[in-house]
């Protein structure tokens, strides 16, 4: 992933009871079924339905950050991670995933997945 590219969420959906987990399981939390697992794309965009500003953070991290909570209404999952910019953001607004830096350390830079408003 490149930072600022565009990034999609994998999920499970488990074939005996259809419930869809976020991150990936090896056992569906609902049923315990370990075999008839697959892998689905989380929709490209969701709605943000709460943020939060940091300002103590972890090693490795600048402060202050943003962390959201965003919905994807028509899978029922909600995931949590953080937010690119807060400035410009509401809850209720679409937001889509991009790769970013999260964390800075000694042996490189740890990019993982952010949450931005969605262009449009």
């Amino acid at each position: 992933m490149v930072d600022g590219e565009q990034a999609r969420l994998v999920a499970t959906r488990c074939g005996h009871c259809s419930r869809l987990t976020f991150p990936p399981a090896a056992v569906c939390p609902q049923c315990w079924e370990r075999v008839d697992l697959r892998r689905e794309l989380l929709p490209a965009r969701g709605v943000l339905y709460a943020w939060t500003v940091v300002h103590i953070p972890d090693s490795g991290i600048a402060a202050p950050y943003a962390i959201g909570c965003v919905d994807f209404p028509d899978v029922s999952v909600r995931i949590v991670g953080r937010l690119v910019d807060w400035t410009e953001i509401s809850a209720g607004d679409p937001v889509e995933f991009v790769a970013g830096v999260l964390r800075e350390r000694a042996e490189g830079s740890l990019v993982g997945w952010m949450i931005r408003k969605a262009q449009v």
